[in-house]
């Protein structure tokens, strides 16, 4: 591993959270970036290896390096990508990361002044083997996902187009 001392993880970052609005909360948020210089770990749950991930620090890292998330790349993937893939995976690591806000949307802390923070699981998740879905068809329920994402997609282009 090796720190992003260039700044160029930080600036997608920064990015996205000045365009954004639903990552506005995130300038209360310090982050750390790393570069993954080995080959990235393999997920099996998702059936391929992982380009990226976010993770909150424990307490005591919060405390003592001042860094209250780290995002860590794999490097050679990065570099082998164009500026759209790659503002594509840090948009999607920052959308695991939730601030935690109270009814008047403030910023929640806890007893030693941190910003309560929490990891969001994917919200579309859909499994299955390439072959078996050529052979019996795409199940229902993934059916239902995708038509659904593919209706927002075109009600998007279309507001976008006009």
């Amino acid at each position: 591993f090796m720190v992003d001392e260039s700044g160029v993880l930080e600036k997608y970052v920064q990015e996205l959270i000045k365009r954004k609005r639903e990552f506005r909360l995130f300038t209360n948020v310090r982050f750390n970036y790393v570069w993954k210089l080995v080959k990235p770990e393999y997920n099996e749950k998702e059936g391929r290896p992982l380009e990226a991930a976010i993770k909150l620090l424990p307490p005591r890292e919060r405390d003592l390096y001042n860094f209250d998330v780290e995002i860590k790349v794999y490097q050679q993937w990065w570099q082998e990508k164009n500026h759209k893939q790659r503002v594509q995976l840090i948009n999607h690591e920052l959308m695991h990361l939730e601030v935690e806000v109270d009814e008047a949307m403030q910023v929640r802390c806890d007893d030693d002044g941190r910003v309560k923070l929490r990891l969001l699981p994917h919200d579309v998740y859909i499994v299955g083997f390439k072959q078996e879905w050529n052979e019996y068809g795409i199940p229902v329920e993934a059916k239902q996902v995708l038509q659904s994402i593919v209706r927002e997609n075109k009600n998007r282009d279309r507001t976008e187009a006009s």
